[in-house]
C-alpha cells in the first residue's frame, strides 16, 4: 500500500521522497493540505498529505530540519495548507500500522501553520546546557565517553552505518562528528526514558551508542517508535562482537584465494562471497590477501555438466584452470586457498592436481563428507580419471547459521 509508507522504515535520502511524490501522483493520489504530525517530546515525525481532513497519504524521512522545510514547499499544493500538529502523547507502532489510526491520533493533536523556526525544533537536537529535567542523570564522565569511542572505534554504531567520526570524509581533517546518544534517555521524559531506570543508567557506558547525526536523528526525533531499547541493546552487542572480531583478523596471515566454479546439473555456480571466504580461512587464523581470484567461471564457457561434450573437455578444462592458479600463486611463494565448487569428479580431479605437498589450503563448506572424502588423512587422494557420469555434485554454499558461514578447511 503505497499512501502508508509508515509501516515501513523510513525513507533515507531527498532523492526517495521525489520518488515517492512521483509514485503517488502517477496513482492518481491527490492532496490539498501537507501536516508534519510530532508527537510528545518530538520523538517521532510524520509527514501526512490530507484531503477535506482525511489522511489519504502518510510517509516518514529521516531528514534534516532544512531539508523537511524543501519537503514541505514541495509536497504542498497552490493555495493549499502547510500544518505543523503536535500531540501531547507519543506516537507507538499501532498508530503507525494504518491510516485510520493515523488520522485519529491527528484528530487529538494541536494545529498550526507551520513555520521553518519551529521545524527545526521538531527535528534538531536541543541546545546544550538544557535545564536538568525530573528524573535526568548525570553527565557523562571522562571514562564513559572514553569507553564509548575505544568500543566503536570512533565510528557510527548504528547497524549498517559505521560512519568515521574522527575526520572530515571531505578535506580529511581530524574533527569530532558524533553524537554519545543514551539507549534508555538520561532523563525519564527522554526517548526510551523510563522512571528510576534513566537516571541509573545515565552514565554507564553500555547505555550509550556513538552515533552520526543522521542515525542519532533517526532514534531520537523521526523514528523512536521502530527503535525500543531492546533493538538498540542488541544492535550495540553486534556491533561491538563484529569489531572485534575483524580486528582480530588482523593478526591472521593474509593468503591469496582462488575460485572453481563449474556447471552443475546445468546450473552456474557463483563464487563463494567475502564473508564466507573470511569465516572459511579464520578457522585457521588465515585471512585474505584481497579479494577473491577466478581460476575458472562456470558463467563462462561450459554451462552444461550434464552433456557429454563437457566431460569429454573435462581434464583439458581442469588442467588449464590449475595451471592458471599455480602460475600467479608461485610468484607469491606463500600459500593460498582453493575454493572449488562443481561436479565431484571435477574436484577429484582437482585435488589430484593440486595434491599433498603443495601450498594449497583446501576450503571446503557445509558439507563435511566431501571434505572427509578430498582431504583425508594421508592428504589428496590419487585420481586415476573421470567418472562416466557426473550424478555426484557438490551442493553450492549456503548459511548455515554457525560462528563462521564455513565451519572447516
Amino acid at each position: 500500500m503505497i499512501t502508508l509508507q509508515t509501516s515501513s522504515p523510513p525513507f533515507s535520502s531527498y532523492q526517495e521522497l521525489l520518488d515517492y511524490m512521483d509514485l503517488l501522483k502517477k496513482s492518481a493520489i491527490q492532496w490539498s493540505e501537507f501536516c508534519v504530525l510530532s508527537d510528545k517530546g518530538h520523538h517521532n515525525t510524520v509527514f501526512i498529505l490530507l484531503s477535506s481532513d482525511s489522511v489519504v497519504a502518510a510517509f516518514r524521512a529521516n531528514v534534516s530540519a532544512t531539508e523537511a522545510w524543501k519537503v514541505s514547499k514541495i509536497f504542498s499544493v497552490q493555495g493549499g495548507a502547510i500544518s505543523l500538529a503536535i500531540s501531547t502523547t507519543r506516537i507507538d507502532r499501532a498508530v503507525l500500522s494504518s491510516l485510520t489510526s493515523i488520522e485519529d491520533f491527528l484528530g487529538g493533536a494541536s494545529k498550526t501553520a507551520l513555520l521553518k523556526k519551529t521545524l527545526k525544533t521538531v527535528l534538531s537536537e536541543p541546545k546544550k546546557g538544557v535545564k536538568k529535567g525530573t528524573g535526568r542523570g548525570e553527565d557523562f564522565k571522562v571514562k564513559t565517553a572514553r569507553r564509548v569511542f575505544d568500543e566503536s572505534s570512533m565510528r557510527c554504531m548504528f547497524e549498517g552505518c559505521a560512519a568515521r567520526l574522527d575526520s572530515n570524509e571531505l578535506t580529511g581533517d581530524e574533527a569530532y562528528f558524533g553524537y554519545l546518544a543514551h539507549i534508555v534517555a538520561s532523563s525519564e521524559s527522554g526517548p526510551r526514558g523510563e522512571r528510576g531506570l534513566s537516571a541509573k543508567l545515565s552514565d554507564v557506558p553500555g547505555n550509550v551508542m556513538l552515533l552520526c547525526d543522521k542515525c542519532h536523528r533517526l532514534i531520537d526525533k523521526v523514528a523512536c517508535a521502530d527503535y525500543p531499547k531492546e533493538i538498540l541493546n542488541a544492535m550495540r552487542r553486534q556491533y561491538v562482537h563484529d569489531k572485534n572480531r575483524l580486528l582480530d583478523l588482523l593478526a591472521f596471515n593474509p593468503v591469496n584465494t582462488y575460485s572453481f566454479c563449474w556447471p552443475v546439473n546445468g546450473q552456474a555456480i557463483s563464487p563463494p562471497t567475502a564473508r564466507e571466504v573470511s569465516g572459511c580461512l579464520a578457522t585457521s587464523k588465515l585471512r585474505p590477501n584481497g579479494p577473491l581470484l577466478s581460476a575458472e567461471d562456470s558463467n563462462i564457457g561450459f554451462k552444461d555438466s550434464k552433456d557429454l561434450v563437457f566431460w569429454n573437455a573435462a581434464p583439458a578444462i581442469l588442467t588449464s584452470a590449475h595451471a592458471r592458479m599455480v602460475q600467479t600463486a608461485q610468484q607469491s611463494g606463500q600459500s593460498y586457498g582453493v575454493f572449488a565448487m562443481g561436479p565431484m569428479p571435477m574436484l577429484v580431479g582437482l585435488g589430484a592436481l593440486i595434491g599433498n605437498k603443495s601450498n594449497a589450503i583446501p576450503a571446503l563448506t557445509l558439507l563435511c563428507y566431501l571434505g572427509q572424502i578430498l582431504v583425508g588423512p594421508e592428504g589428496w587422494p590419487g585420481f586415476a580419471g573421470f567418472p562416466a557420469s557426473s550424478d555426484l555434485v557438490f551442493e553450492s554454499f549456503g548459511d548455515p547459521g554457525f560462528e563462521h558461514p564455513a565451519d572447516f578447511l
